[in-house]
């Protein structure tokens, strides 16, 4: 459609027709193909979680997940130490 397009000197309107496709559509394939070539044509929809998977962190991103981690073990480890206590006081009263 965008080969097709473009050799009848954009006529946007014989695709329409010819392909049963919106304005829009037409246009915005022409416009990517010729910014970015056959690579603009291509689906990239439902790939950003798996790439997002595969990329490199910034030291700031390694940061603050490190932080975010510490930070939760903080928080498991002074749970922990408060049943203990409460553990040990309930021994402590039953003597």
């Amino acid at each position: 459609m965008v080969h097709d397009t473009i050799t009848h000197d954009k006529n946007y309107q014989m695709a329409i027709k010819k392909y049963s496709a919106s304005y829009t559509q037409v246009y915005n394939w022409v416009k990517k193909y010729e910014e970015h070539g056959q690579a603009g044509l291509e689906d990239h929809r439902g790939h950003c979680i798996k790439d997002q998977a595969n990329r490199k962190l910034t030291r700031e991103e390694e940061l603050e997940l490190e932080l975010a981690a510490l930070k939760k073990r903080n928080i498991d480890l002074e749970a922990e130490n408060f049943f203990l206590k409460k553990l040990r006081a309930l021994k402590r009263s039953e003597k």
